[in-house]
């Protein structure tokens, strides 16, 4: 054999082992990306338990079939309609910066369309979309919990479609396709037009846009009736197991470490790195946060209340969403304490200032702590990892946080996508809920409410709407389940 022949062999050889590699690397992506979007939907499970267990008995069929709807509805929604505008392009060239415009129930190129991340080493749409899919089915369930027991079951599954639909997937175009107005995939040395915002797992994007479409459900829709008294003082309403809390609280918070670690999206080629440390930040956000708000409770309070505890933990996650891979663990810390001051807070505003029935606080662990999280990158975005997750054009002063020497100019985005994301949310959900309820007071035939009459919601909906209460079998008044419950 010659020289260049054993060359060319050679050379033949290496070819082969590196598309080899390369089919071992897609494949490992491809799994990574759906064990994590596997265990992102298991989320519903969390918010099903949690949403449960703190609603009285006479309305947990209710509050579970809107959980199941949510991921039910959600697919076909998604696959219909909603992925088409969060990522559909037509052209690989150019791309709408307000709205996706092709890929509709996964036609227009949507099986031949190159990979979503990574070159030939990436992963396909078919994984991407089943990931993304379970994102969208975590913002439309945010709402669900917080105007329990008394929302119409046809009100929320309009709601639903909307959310899922068209609310949603619009603020992800925005700020996740890569050509989104707001997107930080759209880089351009021309600062004017470089308004690339960082939202890294969707703090922004999926919490505090259910956070604030819940605020307003719970302004048009109103308290439950008796949560407060005649001098507008907060009644107590606890729910009917605190068993069941905890448990959708540890289901959520083995949820969220694939909500943000595996947005990474990929897992070699020094991803996994990124992975790991997003994974260490948000345990550290979300045991700082829960101790914090413990302590402040029991301060408050004089007890040891097991639920805030658990929503203090929560809001320790949804507070480290936007930042997880991109700040260091002393940062994740400082981000899960001012996380508990603004839960808390926020917590009690919405109760005792603004009078909102939110049965699980999903107005302040969402909307507000997902609020902080996105500011919370314009005070502590280190340099290097902002060039890990986005690459080196990144790293210059104006995008990192400006406690590490950053110009501040980062801060001012991140409160813009904040302003944007909260005024979309308010707008859109307005709109859903309002003309749901003018319908209802003044066009009664249609059979369109948005709230369910004083004697089912004194009944409860699991008698009147769901073939009759889970619990009825014991013949107990309501008010002993808890301690029945305590029993098991």
């Amino acid at each position: 054999m010659s020289t260049e022949d054993a060359i060319a062999d050679l050379q033949n050889q290496v070819a082969a082992l590196q598309a080899t590699s390369d089919d071992y690397k897609q494949a490992l992506n491809n799994t990574w990306l759906l064990l994590n979007g596997f265990l992102v939907f298991w989320l519903q499970a969390g918010f099903a338990m949690l949403e449960g267990g703190s609603v009285r008995a006479k309305n947990l069929k209710n509050i579970l079939m809107k959980n199941m709807l949510d991921a039910v509805l959600g697919i076909l929604i998604w696959w219909a309609v909603g992925y088409g505008i969060a990522f559909g392009q037509k052209d690989s060239d150019w791309v709408n910066p307000f709205i996706g415009t092709s890929q509709f129930f996964l036609y227009n190129n949507f099986d031949s369309a190159e990979d979503r991340a990574g070159g030939n080493v990436g992963v396909n749409n078919y994984s991407y979309f089943m990931f993304q899919y379970a994102f969208a089915a975590t913002a439309g369930t945010i709402t669900s919990g917080a105007v329990a027991e008394r929302c119409e079951f046809s009100s929320y599954f309009i709601y639903t479609v909307f959310m899922i639909g068209w609310i949603y997937p619009i603020v992800v175009h925005w700020v996740w396709a890569l050509g989104g107005w707001m997107s930080m995939f759209q880089f351009s040395e021309d600062l004017p037009h470089n308004v690339g915002v960082m939202d890294f797992a969707g703090a922004g994007v999926v919490h505090m846009l259910g956070g604030f479409a819940a605020l307003v459900a719970c302004a048009i829709m109103g308290p439950r009736h008796g949560r407060f008294d005649t001098n507008k003082k907060p009644v107590a309403m606890p729910g009917h197991s605190i068993m069941m809390v905890v448990l959708g609280t540890f289901i959520l918070w083995l949820g969220f470490y694939s909500f943000n670690a595996g947005s990474v999206i990929l897992v070699t080629g020094g991803f996994g790195y990124i992975a790991a440390r997003a994974a260490v930040c948000t345990t550290i956000s979300a045991g700082t946060c829960g101790l914090v708000v413990l302590i402040m409770d029991r301060w408050i309070n004089k007890y040891w209340d097991v639920a805030v505890f658990c929503n203090g933990c929560i809001a320790g996650l949804v507070a480290s969403v936007a930042n997880c891979a991109l700040v260091e663990p002393w940062a994740a810390c400082w981000v899960g304490l001012v996380g508990a001051f603004v839960y808390y807070g926020g917590s009690k505003m919405n109760l005792y200032w603004f009078k909102l029935d939110d049965p699980v606080d999903a107005i302040a662990i969402h909307g507000y702590c997902g609020m902080w999280s996105v500011w919370a990158l314009g005070f502590f975005a280190q340099p290097t990892h902002i060039a890990e997750v986005y690459g080196s054009v990144y790293n210059e002063p104006r995008f990192w946080g400006f406690i590490l020497k950053g110009t501040g100019r980062q801060f001012g985005l991140q409160i813009m996508e904040t302003v944007v994301i909260a005024g979309w949310s308010m707008a859109m959900s307005f709109m859903v809920f309002y003309p749901i309820k003018l319908l209802g007071a003044y066009v009664p035939k249609l059979g369109l409410t948005l709230r369910i009459s004083p004697e089912v919601e004194d009944m409860g909906m699991d008698d009147s709407k769901h073939g009759g209460n889970m619990f009825k079998d014991l013949n107990l008044p309501m008010g002993e389940l808890s301690v029945i419950s305590s029993k098991l």
